[in-house]
């Protein structure tokens, strides 16, 4: 189970892929990345896992689409 330090890491480092980080913490973060090698590994790791994640392409099933479009439809005729 990860400690509380690394939770914590974890957070900042999902923060600075998605650029949510304040300046103040995006450079404390850095040095410490810099010192820390460790750190700077889970970083490179969650960024190639995000941009794996970015060429995903998800698509709903058919029968998924049809139950949407049949209900769309039983709503549509409900409100007519």
């Amino acid at each position: 189970m990860p400690s509380t330090k690394q939770k914590q890491h974890l957070d900042l480092l999902i923060k600075h892929l998605y650029k949510e980080l304040e300046e103040t913490d995006l450079n404390d973060l850095d040095r410490e990345m810099i010192s820390e090698e460790t750190l700077q590994d889970d970083f490179f790791s969650l960024l190639d896992l995000k941009n794996q994640l970015d060429q995903t392409e998800l698509k709903p099933s058919n029968n998924t689409i049809k139950n949407i479009l049949k209900y769309s439809r039983s709503c549509s005729s409900v409100t007519k």
